[in-house]
């Protein structure tokens, strides 16, 4: 099902969330949520593929948590991302995409002072 039936578009690049939906990582045995109303820009140096990848990656980041509360790495959201493409066979842009997310964000994380 296309992500672009979620998501209404606002000011150019970024888009807002019209349904809630959640992702269970079988990997971790934890959920993301994404909420009503939730704004994303889409896929940062990236293209904008039709896949629930990026909004689940930025809910990650951005929150820094799983909905359980526990903490969620760097690491684990570039993983979500990774196992979200592949689970949607996108074989060649899934370690492209966990390459490209894992080293923009521990630079991102390096610059801010975070783990």
């Amino acid at each position: 099902m296309s992500i672009y039936k979620y998501l209404a578009p606002i000011d150019g690049k970024w888009f807002v969330i019209k349904q809630p939906d959640d992702y269970f990582s079988k990997r971790y045995k934890k959920r993301l949520s994404i909420k009503l109303d939730d704004e994303f820009d889409g896929a940062t140096f990236y293209f904008d593929l039709d896949s629930w990848f990026w909004p689940f990656h930025d809910v990650a980041k951005r929150d820094r948590k799983w909905k359980d509360g526990a903490h969620c790495s760097n690491w684990q959201a570039s993983v979500v991302a990774f196992d979200i493409l592949w689970s949607e066979n996108r074989y060649i842009h899934a370690p492209i995409v966990f390459t490209g997310t894992l080293l923009w964000g521990y630079t991102k994380q390096l610059f801010k002072g975070l783990t």
